[in-house]
């Protein structure tokens, strides 16, 4: 034998030390060893990054992270059940049978995946129970909006959107569900969790400025639309009773851009381009203008309304329309006003720059933006800068701070046209009367100075026209006059988050906003040679903010500061199937807000020296203030067992400064659930419906965002200025009680039920939504006069009336990829039914050319009723045989008849009587249109191929009138000024088949009174954005090792709107919105 071999002993040995690695290799294996693998999208197979990636035995204690490529590397076990989640993607489990895993994700639909904010937390929309819509950074995008309420506008179901038109820095309506008060009825804007709170004009505590001061939470001087990252709408009492009294129209989250973990990341968006105002109104040129004022002169009755005053027979007006005359007007040329105010192909910018990043403990974001509107009229023009900045961190794993901080500087110039903005209101300006000229900057004057102007002369004599045919020189008050609006806006928040155990959050939140409105209006000296009305500029003083003073200033200055502290208690567990989100919330948020105002002349001429206490001459003061403050406390409870069954419910207590204190506690509620059909057994075999889920809600809420507070105590004041007291009876001042404490006025309450469905089927490319809605105010607050025994003057406010809306919506989503072709389709739809249930005593409220009234809409257009046009003096000689018109002054064949109606109500009553009396006057008017739209909608077309991308975005409303104001002035021959076209199809002899009445000057039969003669149709649908884009792909882009992202976009706005009104707007018709052509870039570093 060798001695080279082994001992059969030593063999045994080596045996049993292979066995023993053998099994201790086992143990190691079992314990778990490295496994790595891809996770890829299962349709395009593209690697998916950032995937999350752990072992379902460990509760989430061992994972990782996909990379850039889709790959990872996690210690696990053989027979270990491996979990992936990614957002947008369905949850995957893979049992680890090797030591290589390759997993693939299935998209999920956005309709379940997309996480939606609900105040106080985020949910998936899978997991929703309530009545919440959504509008994602993309959308936002490709608004290209620079205000986020304009975002809004039909891409939100419920949510009713009015442009505020061609002003850029005007705030828009919004309008959710309806209206549901008389009073302020704007929703309730949080932004990353702090409540805005009005103040100002928005509660009502300043009407006479109102207009001006309204602006401090215009939201576009607050948020730049870059930094949004998402916006969800609360509609139901069941999502907004965590708001309380503040979240009875509704609720706007704001949530902006957060840092995330990574290296340092700079986004660049920039957009440019041009508006214009798309139409304006047809009006008369100076020919026609001449030939339909001679007839309207020729026809004009004098005073007694019997003897006719012939233009050529007549001194006073003969020579302008005599053609033989040096003054005759007809061969003059004709001035456009309309376009030489308009500031064509203005200028849009917008610049905006995002860093951010970090680490695993602390994250950061930063932000920046300009935006310059040169405005579609001249003088009116906006820019604004925008700071953001918020930092997160952890100490360890039980402490997190965090801080946000937003500033924004925005200013305007509103244009100064005689205290107006009157915009295509100038097409009154007669076609011949010239705008340039020998006056001040080198616009026309419309007087000539007969002597020089003293304290005690002004002897002057108008240039152009007849009577007072010569309207404002609007440019050239523009050039002389400054209206400027200044806003500065700051919003904080600090907050600390303590983790002491594991699913239980406490954090503690301190944020405050404040909001600077400034307005300085300037008239200068000589600007009474542009008006209509002039005034000697010696004269006394005049009320702000523009008076005909020599070089008066006037200035509003407002405030509005709110501080709000809270401590939030979360805690969120899973017992197996059982998922319970439990919230506590304690909340104190107060309002100071102050307004004040002064006004002066006889200033310097120069803006350098021009301040207010250089005043040499007459100056006043006011004032106003208000404070507020609510209390809350909250308790939410959100339940479901097995993401199939769900519960949710809220109760909010607050306490409100502005009511007595027997009177300030509001108790809001909310409860609602969903069950999803689809994870029933019965569901197994419904392959092609993915998810389907019903849901129902109900809550309450209190409002007091509806009056002045302190209205439970008495005011004195000095309505009477004296009494007459003593034997001589002699004048003496004196005090007395202007208003009657109500210590029993409180909240309107509004009760809201939401009943509805989530579909998402066809292999998650459809997606459907279906809602009805109801929701009863009850208690809003109306005014009433007290019995003058009283001896108190001003009306009461107390909780009389209610209204009703209901309704419904749908939502519906369609997205398909055949080949490298994706595309889209996408829509909401809105009704909505609006009733007034209740009103003090069930009296109607009239007012001018509006009425609130039982069983109708809010403010429904009130006004007279058109029979049609007499044709012949026998059609008169029957209609007065049983009708007399109170309105008119002189009948004749060309002249509208209008409808005898009513009689005269019963004595207290404002009840329409059916028994007419032979009388046309004011019982006779009647409901001629409603102004609230019974429908909204919007929808989207998308299609992307290789980069490239196209998105057609439509918007509309139906089922409202609209009364045409412009129309109404435009087609009414009072005072010489131009009309519109249409009077060109007059009635004549000649001319019968028309509906626009003969030409006669200063309409002595009130053919132009508030009538549904002038009521239209406001229904539209407008092909609101057209963007086509292309993204340049990432292939190409890492070849720099600088861009991550590249995209450049062309895009188009309102550039059609099909409509039968009349107006150059259906949604604002003085201020008309604009069409804009925008080029964008977007790029990531």
């Amino acid at each position: 034998m060798s001695k080279n071999l082994l001992h059969p002993s030593c063999y045994r040995k080596i045996l049993m030390l292979c066995l023993a690695f053998m099994f201790s290799a086992a143990a190691v294996m079992a314990q778990g060893t490295s496994v790595t693998g891809k996770v890829t999208d299962n349709t395009t197979k593209e690697p998916l990054p950032g995937v999350s990636v752990a072992v379902k035995s460990s509760n989430g204690r061992v994972g990782t992270i996909t990379d850039a490529n889709g790959n990872f590397t996690i210690n696990a076990a053989q027979n270990d059940v491996l979990i992936a989640t990614s957002v947008g993607y369905a949850r995957a489990e893979v049992t680890v049978t090797g030591s290589t895993v390759n997993i693939t994700l299935n998209s999920e639909s956005k309709a379940l995946s997309d996480v939606v904010v609900i105040g106080f937390g985020s949910r998936k929309k899978k997991d929703i129970t309530s009545a919440i819509s959504t509008v994602g950074s993309a959308d936002i995008d490709k608004s290209t909006a620079l205000s986020p309420e304009l975002a809004l506008q039909g891409q939100a179901a419920g949510v009713n959107v009015t442009s505020a038109g061609s002003d850029p820095s005007a705030r828009p309506t919004v309008r959710i569900r309806g209206i549901s008060t008389f009073n302020a009825a704007d929703p309730l804007y949080v932004i990353d969790g702090i409540p805005l709170l009005e103040g100002g004009a928005g509660a009502l505590v300043d009407p006479t400025n109102g207009p001006t001061l309204r602006g401090t939470v215009n939201i576009y001087n607050i948020i730049n639309p870059n930094d949004i990252e998402s916006i969800s709408v609360l509609k139901d009492a069941a999502a907004a009773a965590i708001y309380g009294v503040r979240a009875a129209n509704g609720v706007i989250l704001i949530t902006t851009k957060r840092g995330k973990k990574g290296t340092l990341r700079i986004d660049f968006d920039a957009q440019a381009g041009k508006l214009s105002v798309p139409k304006t109104y047809d009006v008369l040129t100076t020919q026609q203008y001449t030939k339909y004022y001679t007839d309207a002169y020729n026809a004009y009755p004098q005073l007694t309304g019997t003897t006719p005053v012939p233009i050529g027979n007549s001194d006073y007006f003969g020579a302008f329309f005599d053609p033989a005359s040096p003054k005759y007007i007809g061969n003059m040329p004709t001035y456009d006003w309309q376009n030489e105010l308009q500031n064509k192909n203005a200028s849009l910018v917008d610049y905006n720059v995002r860093a951010s990043g970090g680490s695993d403990n602390t994250t950061y974001n930063l932000s920046a933006g300009y935006s310059r509107n040169d405005g579609a009229f001249k003088g009116v023009t906006a820019n604004r800068y925008t700071v953001a900045s918020n930092v997160d961190s952890k100490f360890g794993k039980y402490i997190e701070v965090g801080l946000n901080l937003r500033l924004i500087q925005g200013k305007s110039y509103t244009g100064a046209l005689d205290g107006t903005t009157n915009n295509l209101g100038v097409y009154k300006a007669a076609p011949f009367q010239p705008i340039y000229g020998n006056g001040p900057n080198g616009y026309a004057p419309l007087y000539t100075v007969n002597a020089p102007i003293t304290p005690s002369t002004f002897n002057i004599s108008k240039i152009y026209g007849v009577q007072s045919t010569a309207i404002n020189n609007y440019l050239g008050m523009l050039s002389l006059n400054t209206a400027t609006n200044n806003n500065q806006s700051v919003i904080g928040t600090a907050f600390v988050q303590i983790t002491p155990v594991k699913d239980l959050r406490i954090r503690g939140t301190y944020s405050g906003t404040q909001f600077r409105v400034g307005q300085e209006s300037y008239r200068d000296f000589n600007s009474w040679q542009f008006s209509e009305t002039p005034k000697n500029p010696y004269d006394g003083f005049a009320n702000p903010p523009l008076g005909s003073t020599p070089n008066a200033l006037g200035m509003i200055n407002s405030v509005s500061t709110s501080i709000q502290k809270t401590i939030n208690v979360n805690y969120l567990r899973s017992f197996g199937e059982h998922n319970f989100d439990i919230t506590f919330d304690a909340s104190q948020q107060s309002l100071k807000w102050t307004s004040n105002g002064q006004n002066g002349s006889i200033y310097t001429t120069d803006p350098a020296l021009r301040y207010y206490g250089t005043s040499p001459d007459s100056k006043s003061y006011y004032s106003n203030n208000a404070n507020n403050v609510v209390i809350g406390l909250l308790g939410r409870i959100s339940y479901n067992y097995k993401s199939k069954y769900y519960i949710d419910a809220v109760y909010r207590n607050d306490r409100s400064s502005k009511f007595d204190l027997d009177h300030n506690v509001s108790n809001n509620y909310g409860i609602s659930g969903a069950w999803r059909i689809t994870s029933e057994d019965f569901m197994k075999g419904v392959t092609w419906l993915n998810d389907l889920k019903l849901r129902a809600g109900y809550g309450g809420l209190g409002n007091d965002q509806t009056t002045a507070g302190w209205q439970f105590q008495s005011n004195a004041g000095t309505p009477i200025p004296s009494y007459n007291l003593g034997d001589v009876q002699a004048s003496n001042p004196g005090i007395a009680f202007v208003s009657f404490p109500n210590k029993t006025l409180t909240w309107e309450n509004k009760y809201t039920t939401n009943v509805g469905f989530d579909a998402v089927m066809f292999n998650n490319s459809f997606n459907l939504t279906v809602e009805y809605y109801r929701a009863v105010t009850k208690g809003i607050i109306q005014s009433f006069g007290l019995n003058p025994i009283t001896g108190i003057q001003r009306p009461v406010d107390d909780n009389l009336a209610d209204v009703l809306n209901r309704g419904f919506e749908v939502s519906a989503g369609y997205n398909k990829t055949i080949g490298k072709v994706g595309f889209n389709v996408s829509g909401n739809l809105t009704t909505v039914h609006n009733e007034v249930l209740k009103l003090a005593d069930n009296n109607a409220i009239r007012g001018s050319g509006y009425s609130l009234e039982v069983g109708q809409p809010i403010g429904y257009l009130y006004g007279y009723k058109v029979g049609g046009i007499f044709q012949n003096q026998a059609d008169i000689d029957a209609y007065t045989a049983t009708t007399t018109d109170q309105s008119t002054k002189q009948q004749k064949p060309g002249d509208i008849y209008f409808q005898d109606l009513y009689g005269s109500p019963a004595v207290g009553s404002t009840a329409q009587n059916p028994e007419k009396d032979g009388l046309v006057n004011s019982n006779d008017q009647t409901n001629i249109g409603n102004v609230i739209p019974t429908f909204y909608y919007g929808f989207t077309l998308g299609l992307n191929y290789a980069g490239f991308d196209v998105s057609a975005f439509f918007q509309g409303k139906g089922g409202f009138k609209k009364y045409n104001y412009a129309r109404a002035a435009g087609e009414t021959a009072g005072y010489g000024r131009n009309l519109f076209s249409s009077v060109l199809n007059a009635w004549t002899p000649s001319n019968t088949n028309t509906d626009v009445p003969r030409a006669v000057y200063q309409d002595p039969n009130a053919n132009g009174r508030f009538s549904d003669r002038f009521v239209e149709s406001g229904a539209y649908l407008r092909f609101q954005n057209l963007t086509v884009g292309y993204t340049v792909p990432k292939a190409f882009l890492s070849k720099t090792n600088l861009i991550q992202n590249l995209r450049i976009a062309f895009t188009g706005i309102n550039l059609l709107t099909v409509t039968d009104y009349t107006g150059v707007d259906p949604e604002n018709d003085f201020s008309p919105s604009t069409r804009q052509f925008l080029l964008s870039l977007r790029a990531s570093f």
